[in-house]
């Protein structure tokens, strides 16, 4: 089986790079093409157009959000995937209305992070559980004051 998806790193912790690309190394259908460490980084890597999907760090130098903006404007098809320590329902909802593909908490296993991938590389969109739950109850109960407003109109 050939390389499936060719996936770029972005992230400032040299080390969490070089765990993620071991993982990533030890998948059949799975590349890492490139590596970098701020958003300046990921612009200029989204630019080559040489990945299919690009992991990003919200709180690298420069705003994971920020580059995510650029990229998702400038290259739509990239799969944007934050993975992050962030476990904020407003970075969640900020990274998913700019279409990202997916948001993991760091902690996340090697093999786990490869299925994720693998899934969103298929089409498919992925929140960590627990913090895809938070979400959905955030929106929930702003949905029971709207409703509720709208009732004592």
């Amino acid at each position: 089986m050939g390389v499936v998806a060719r996936i770029a790193v972005v992230d400032d912790h040299a080390l969490y790079r070089a765990g993620i690309r071991q993982a990533v190394d030890a998948a059949v259908g799975f590349e890492i093409v490139a590596e970098g460490s701020n958003a300046l980084d990921a612009v200029e890597i989204a630019g080559t157009g040489e990945h299919d999907m690009m992991l990003l760090d919200i709180n690298m130098p420069g705003g994971g959000i920020n580059a995510a903006r650029t990229i998702a404007s400038a290259h739509p098809d990239t799969k944007i995937v934050f993975l992050t320590n962030s476990e904020s329902e407003a970075n969640v909802s900020a990274v998913m209305q700019l279409g990202a593909r997916g948001y993991i908490v760091k902690g996340v296993g090697g093999s786990e992070l490869v299925e994720i991938l693998r899934l969103v590389h298929n089409g498919e969109s992925y929140v960590t559980p627990s913090l895809g739950a938070q979400v959905l109850r955030g929106l929930c109960r702003e949905e029971a004051k709207v409703s509720a407003g709208e009732l004592n109109s």
